[in-house]
Protein backbone atom coordinates (compact mmCIF):
# COMPACT_ATOMS: atom_id res chain seq x y z
CA UNK A 1 0.00 0.00 0.00
CA UNK A 2 1.23 3.51 -0.81
CA UNK A 3 2.12 5.64 2.17
CA UNK A 4 -0.56 8.08 3.23
CA UNK A 5 -3.41 5.95 1.89
CA UNK A 6 -6.01 4.11 3.90
CA UNK A 7 -6.47 0.37 3.57
CA UNK A 8 -9.26 -0.40 1.11
CA UNK A 9 -12.41 -1.49 2.94
CA UNK A 10 -13.16 -4.28 0.46
CA UNK A 11 -10.16 -6.07 -1.06
CA UNK A 12 -9.87 -8.43 -4.02
CA UNK A 13 -9.24 -11.27 -1.57
CA UNK A 14 -12.47 -10.44 0.28
CA UNK A 15 -14.35 -10.34 -3.03
CA UNK A 16 -12.89 -13.73 -3.94
CA UNK A 17 -14.19 -15.05 -0.63
CA UNK A 18 -17.64 -13.81 -1.62
CA UNK A 19 -17.40 -15.75 -4.89
CA UNK A 20 -16.77 -18.88 -2.84
CA UNK A 21 -19.65 -17.99 -0.49
CA UNK A 22 -21.99 -17.88 -3.50
CA UNK A 23 -20.75 -21.30 -4.61
CA UNK A 24 -21.36 -22.58 -1.08
CA UNK A 25 -24.90 -21.16 -1.07
CA UNK A 26 -25.60 -22.87 -4.40
CA UNK A 27 -24.08 -26.16 -3.26
CA UNK A 28 -21.38 -26.07 -5.95
CA UNK A 29 -18.19 -27.80 -4.83
CA UNK A 30 -15.99 -27.10 -7.89
CA UNK A 31 -16.62 -25.03 -11.00
CA UNK A 32 -15.13 -23.13 -13.93
CA UNK A 33 -14.80 -19.40 -13.25
CA UNK A 34 -14.52 -16.44 -15.60
CA UNK A 35 -13.85 -12.81 -14.74
CA UNK A 36 -13.60 -9.71 -16.89
CA UNK A 37 -11.86 -6.48 -15.90
CA UNK A 38 -12.15 -6.17 -12.09
CA UNK A 39 -13.74 -9.61 -12.08
CA UNK A 40 -10.51 -10.98 -13.55
CA UNK A 41 -8.60 -9.88 -10.46
CA UNK A 42 -11.31 -11.33 -8.23
CA UNK A 43 -11.39 -14.77 -9.87
CA UNK A 44 -7.58 -14.94 -9.89
CA UNK A 45 -7.65 -14.52 -6.12
CA UNK A 46 -10.45 -17.10 -5.87
CA UNK A 47 -8.21 -19.55 -7.74
CA UNK A 48 -5.19 -18.73 -5.56
CA UNK A 49 -7.00 -18.81 -2.23
CA UNK A 50 -9.43 -21.67 -3.03
CA UNK A 51 -7.56 -23.80 -5.55
CA UNK A 52 -9.65 -26.92 -4.93
CA UNK A 53 -12.86 -25.05 -5.78
CA UNK A 54 -11.74 -23.75 -9.21
CA UNK A 55 -11.74 -26.28 -12.05
CA UNK A 56 -10.50 -23.75 -14.61
CA UNK A 57 -9.88 -20.02 -14.79
CA UNK A 58 -10.56 -17.58 -17.63
CA UNK A 59 -9.45 -13.95 -17.26
CA UNK A 60 -10.53 -11.34 -19.81
CA UNK A 61 -9.41 -7.70 -20.11
CA UNK A 62 -7.74 -7.67 -16.72
CA UNK A 63 -4.37 -6.46 -15.50
CA UNK A 64 -1.77 -8.85 -14.17
CA UNK A 65 -2.55 -8.14 -10.51
CA UNK A 66 -0.34 -9.13 -7.63
CA UNK A 67 1.71 -12.23 -6.96
CA UNK A 68 0.35 -14.94 -4.62
CA UNK A 69 0.57 -13.81 -1.03
CA UNK A 70 0.28 -10.11 -1.82
CA UNK A 71 -2.84 -8.13 -1.03
CA UNK A 72 -3.05 -7.10 -4.68
CA UNK A 73 -2.89 -3.66 -6.21
CA UNK A 74 -5.76 -1.39 -5.33
CA UNK A 75 -6.76 1.25 -7.85
CA UNK A 76 -5.80 4.76 -6.88
CA UNK A 77 -8.22 7.63 -6.33
CA UNK A 78 -7.12 9.78 -9.32
CA UNK A 79 -7.81 6.85 -11.68
CA UNK A 80 -11.25 6.27 -10.17
CA UNK A 81 -12.11 9.98 -10.35
CA UNK A 82 -11.09 10.04 -13.99
CA UNK A 83 -13.35 7.07 -14.75
CA UNK A 84 -16.22 8.43 -12.66
CA UNK A 85 -16.04 11.55 -14.80
CA UNK A 86 -17.80 9.57 -17.53
CA UNK A 87 -21.04 9.97 -15.56
CA UNK A 88 -20.92 13.77 -15.59
CA UNK A 89 -23.62 15.44 -17.66
CA UNK A 90 -22.13 17.34 -20.62
CA UNK A 91 -23.09 18.72 -24.00
CA UNK A 92 -22.49 16.30 -26.86
CA UNK A 93 -19.33 18.09 -28.00
CA UNK A 94 -17.89 18.18 -24.47
CA UNK A 95 -18.84 14.53 -23.91
CA UNK A 96 -17.09 13.43 -27.12
CA UNK A 97 -13.95 15.44 -26.26
CA UNK A 98 -13.95 14.04 -22.72
CA UNK A 99 -14.33 10.45 -23.92
CA UNK A 100 -11.55 10.88 -26.49
CA UNK A 101 -9.21 12.06 -23.73
CA UNK A 102 -10.29 9.19 -21.46
CA UNK A 103 -9.57 6.72 -24.27
CA UNK A 104 -6.21 8.39 -24.93
CA UNK A 105 -5.32 7.93 -21.23
CA UNK A 106 -6.47 4.26 -21.17
CA UNK A 107 -4.82 3.51 -24.54
CA UNK A 108 -1.35 4.04 -23.11
CA UNK A 109 1.83 4.71 -25.01
CA UNK A 110 2.53 1.24 -26.43
CA UNK A 111 0.71 1.89 -29.72
CA UNK A 112 -0.21 5.00 -31.70
CA UNK A 113 -3.52 6.44 -30.49
CA UNK A 114 -6.20 6.09 -33.18
CA UNK A 115 -8.27 9.18 -32.45
CA UNK A 116 -10.31 8.98 -35.66
CA UNK A 117 -11.37 5.42 -34.82
CA UNK A 118 -12.27 6.40 -31.23
CA UNK A 119 -14.33 9.38 -32.43
CA UNK A 120 -16.23 7.21 -34.90
CA UNK A 121 -17.17 4.53 -32.34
Amino acid sequence: MRSGTAAPPYTYVAMAGDVIAVLDALGIERTHVLGASLGGAVVRWAAIEHRARVASLTVIMSGAGAAPGEDGPQDDLPAFLRLFGMAERRSRGEAVASMVELWRWMWGAGYPFEEDWVRSA
